[in-house]
């Protein structure tokens, strides 16, 4: 009989020095990885960018991506799966607003840095030759082709001043353009590309 309650016993002092074991484990190895990633922050040989990667304007709204903390890597493009009928989703749609807003006002630097990475449209010396720019509206059925690159494509009207001298957008007045975006990594939306034909 005392056998039977001293093993009872002993089982129920075993469980909880076990669980507490490993609470304590999960605790040390939370506490070193978080050591590990702000060490690496840190580090004398990281880069700037690492430590304070790029935001988009706040004007981009939901679809821009919010800033990493120091040590984490920023969303990367996810294109798949592709779509290619149907509406496009309101998020992509709200990036071409934001993209277009940003156009109009003028503010590259931040357009630059709220489209996908490795879109032509970063490149810091494209000359957008634009003194004014507003979208007209969103036709937002999806192509049936989409670039691997990206998620969806579909049409928007734009109107376009172009800056005096350049005839890159022919001239003033509406234009109709197909939006090219990607969905990234963090489920946002960015601008890949516009052109002039699907």
């Amino acid at each position: 009989m005392s056998r039977r309650r001293r093993a009872r016993t002993a089982g129920r002092l075993r469980r909880p020095r076990a669980a507490l074991a490993a609470l304590c484990l999960a605790a040390v190895i939370a506490t070193l990885v978080g050591a590990c990633g702000s060490g690496a922050a840190a580090s004398p040989g990281a880069s700037s960018s690492a430590a304070s990667p790029p935001t988009a304007s706040p004007s981009v709204g939901a679809t821009a991506p919010t800033a990493a903390p120091a040590g984490v890597t920023s969303p990367a493009p996810r294109p798949s799966p592709q779509i290619t009928s149907g509406a496009a989703p309101g998020g992509a749609i709200r990036a071409v607003r934001g993209f277009w807003r940003l156009l109009g006002e003028r503010r590259f630097a931040r357009l630059r840095a709220a489209v996908t990475p490795g879109s032509p449209l970063a490149d810091p010396h494209l000359a957008w030759d634009v003194a004014a720019a507003r979208l007209l509206a969103v036709h937002p059925r999806a192509t049936s082709v989409v670039p691997p690159y990206a998620t969806v494509e579909f049409k928007i009207d734009v109107f376009v001043k172009p800056t005096a001298g350049h005839d890159t957008w022919g001239a003033t007045g509406s234009h109709t353009l197909w939006m090219t975006v990607t969905r990234m990594s963090d489920q946002s939306w960015r601008v890949y590309e516009y052109g002039t034909g699907p």
